[in-house]
């Protein structure tokens, strides 16, 4: 009994030191999942920081902002259209993935408590009987043959025999039956064998008796008949001393019967007892069995779950390996979100602000805008003193460009002077040259010249050079190197 008892809780204390461990493991992939989780949303805060520092240096997307703002405020004020609300996405796989654990983790910590308790049991259970053995006296050999049987078979089987958990219930029942029943069985027949031995002796006991009590009735008749000699009076006192003996003889063995019928009623209450003690014991041990089976099935459910889990979480690191490109998107409609909540709980707190809020913002606005005028103002200012200083360049331009055309049409009336008074020399020489040359045979052809009618020059003047700048050079040219170009010629 204390063996098997000290095998199952032995038994129970494995099984709960591994479902410890698991919890353990469980608790710790835990932690790492809330640790993951933080650091993410550092990460998170680290991005919406610096988001927001370059939103406050981009005007455009402050203003852009603003609008947003004023959009929402018309839209709660009471516009006819409805509010949008930003819809947040979360990771709603990560957040089942926590809920499952955290309800394996309620689960565990269940079944702990239940084997703790099991446990707590079958220490009471294995208790109970060393104390009873200690009270008993030392076992009788058949009870001795019988327990080294049971220890052989224990032996032989070396746990549960079988490969299949049905088979090894089947030899765990036949061993509990075997054992279990084994000293009760062997205490019960010890008792009945007593009682039935007590029986004989009170059957031998009741027959002495009566044969003792039958001996005094049949000496006097013996006397009477071998010597008639006594007479009546003394035949019946002592027939009266016979019967009274006789009579309280009786009624103490009436008494001794009644005392032994009610020792053997209470060994049969006993023996009743016991057997139903036995039964319940029985009972208690198929349900035991039946406890451990469906824990073994619950132990491979729970492995079966893990390989999911695992299974589960492995997905998972891919996801959150994959959802580096979604983070920004989070963020993003985060923060707008967190605005529009801040906007919405300022205004449901303070709804009569709301005014000083639309003219703050139109005040803002209304800044903005004489700094953009202003901005606009100086670089108007600023074209027109380039635009001015650009025309009086043109003007000086325009001046220079009218006193170069009117040098160059002195020129050209200087040109066609000198090709006049070069075409005169040439005929004047060529008829000097034909005077003086009669006797020539045969002449040669008079160049044609065509003659215009000139005005009367008083005096010939050589043109003004002029530079770029319409200043005059001086430069004394001779008349003699006017004429070598025409003698070459």
């Amino acid at each position: 009994m204390a063996g098997e008892y000290e095998d199952k809780y032995l038994l129970l204390r494995d099984e709960n030191t591994a479902l410890k461990k698991k919890k353990n493991e469980q608790e710790a992939t835990i932690k790492r999942m809330f640790t993951k989780l933080a650091m993410i949303e550092e990460t998170m805060k680290k991005k919406r920081q610096v988001e927001e520092k370059n939103n406050q240096d981009d005007p455009a997307h402050e203003n852009a902002l603003h609008w947003v703002d004023d959009w929402c405020v018309c839209t709660e004020t009471g516009g006819n259209r409805s509010a949008a609300v930003v819809p947040v996405r979360r990771d709603l796989d990560t957040e089942k993935f926590v809920l499952a654990l955290k309800n394996e983790n309620t689960v565990l910590r269940k079944k702990n408590q239940s084997l703790m308790e099991k446990n707590r049991w079958l220490e009471e259970q294995v208790r109970q009987p060393r104390a009873s053995k200690r009270h008993n006296t030392a076992p009788t050999p058949t009870a001795q043959k019988k327990g080294a049987a049971r220890n052989e078979v224990t032996g032989k089987n070396g746990g549960f025999a079988g490969s299949t958990l049905e088979k090894q219930t089947e030899s765990a029942r036949k061993l509990h039956r075997d054992t279990f029943s084994g000293d009760l069985e062997v205490a019960l027949k010890k008792r009945v064998v007593i009682a039935e031995k007590q029986l004989v002796k009170l059957r031998q006991e009741n027959e002495q008796l009566r044969a003792n009590g039958n001996r005094p009735l049949l000496k006097p008749r013996r006397d009477n008949n071998e010597d008639s000699g006594p007479s009546d009076g003394d035949e019946d006192a002592k027939g009266i001393e016979g019967a009274t003996a006789s009579s309280l003889e009786l009624n103490q063995m009436k008494r001794e019967l009644r005392d032994r019928q009610a020792q053997l009623a209470i060994l049969n209450a006993r023996y009743d007892n016991l057997e139903s003690n036995a039964l319940a014991e029985r009972e208690i041990q198929e349900k035991t069995l039946g406890q451990m089976e469906q824990m073994n099935r619950q132990v491979h459910k729970l492995r079966t779950q893990l390989q999911d889990v695992i299974m589960e979480k492995e997905e998972l690191e891919i996801r959150l390996s994959k959802t580096g490109d979604q983070e920004k998107d989070i963020t993003l409609l985060r923060e707008q979100n967190r605005r529009l909540e801040e906007r919405m709980t300022s205004l449901c707190e303070s709804p009569f602000i709301n005014d000083a809020f639309q003219r703050k913002e139109r005040i803002d606005k209304l800044f903005d805008l004489e700094k953009l005028t202003q901005q606009q103002k100086t670089t108007i200012t600023h074209m027109t003193e380039e635009n001015q200083k650009l025309q009086v360049i043109i003007r000086e331009l325009q001046s220079n460009i009218k006193h170069m055309k009117q040098a160059k049409d002195r020129v050209e009336q200087d040109l066609e002077l000198m090709k006049q008074h070069l075409m005169e020399e040439r005929n004047s020489r060529s008829l000097e040259a034909i005077k003086l040359a009669p006797n020539v045979a045969v002449s040669r052809p008079e160049p044609l010249s065509i003659v215009r009618p000139t005005t009367p020059v008083p005096q010939y003047r050589a043109p003004e050079k002029r530079d770029a700048c319409s200043s005059p050079l001086n430069v004394n040219q001779s008349p003699k190197k006017h004429s070598a170009p025409s003698t070459n010629m």
